[in-house]
Parts: structure tokens; sequence; C-alpha cells
């Protein structure tokens, strides 16, 4: 199953297909209510799906891409649904890379309070 149209991705990030494709989903986090808590991606993932996400993470730091990644992902000029799940995908994936590297997110939870 492919989730993303690389067709509508730039070429030169095309070696992120794998990890995304072996992925899937990674942005939704669900909540364990035996933990008490949101279980991210990251702490589920497979070995295979953490050996793929260090390698696309590793090529992204060897390329220098994240900047151009990022950029590409917030050009408001990208409308097409299909390109607007690609960025959603391939952003989970730059989320991962910042998991990884010991970064937390904030994720809503019961004791979220609007002020």
């Amino acid at each position: 199953m492919t989730l993303v149209r690389w067709d509508r991705v730039p070429p030169e990030f095309h070696y992120l297909r794998d990890a995304v494709e072996a992925c899937g989903e990674t942005r939704v986090t669900l909540y364990d209510s035996s933990v008490g808590r949101h279980i991210p991606f990251i702490e589920t993932a497979s070995s295979e799906q953490l050996d793929l996400i260090r390698s696309a993470k590793d090529q992204v730091e060897r390329h220098e891409d994240r900047l151009q990644i990022e950029a590409w992902c917030e050009n408001p000029a990208q409308k097409r649904p299909t390109v607007r799940s690609a960025i959603w995908h391939i952003e989970g994936m730059l989320f991962l890379f910042d998991q990884m590297d010991g970064h937390q997110l904030e994720v809503f939870d019961d004791d979220f309070v609007d002020d």
C-alpha cells in the first residue's frame, strides 16, 4: 500500500520513501490507559522500522537536507490533497528524527488547560 504519491515529492527527497512507507501514520499517538499516557510511534516501532528511520535520518544529515525538506513542507503553494498527504507523512518522519534525538513533542492529554 502506497501512502504517498511520490511523483508529488521532489525527487531529491525520494530517499525517504522506504522509511515513510514502512512506518505509515507516525503523527497520531494513541492513548494507553494502562500506562496513563499517549504512546508515540517511536516507542512501538519494530526493529525494521527503527532501522529504516535511522537510515533516513542519517541520509538527511549526510545530504544536509533538513532545511530544504522543511521549506518544501511549509510552502503555502502546496494545495493538492496528494501533496498535503505527502507533506503530512514526510513531516511525521522529521518528527521521528527529533524523537530519536531525545526531543519531546507536546501531546494533548487530560491535563491540558486552555488559557
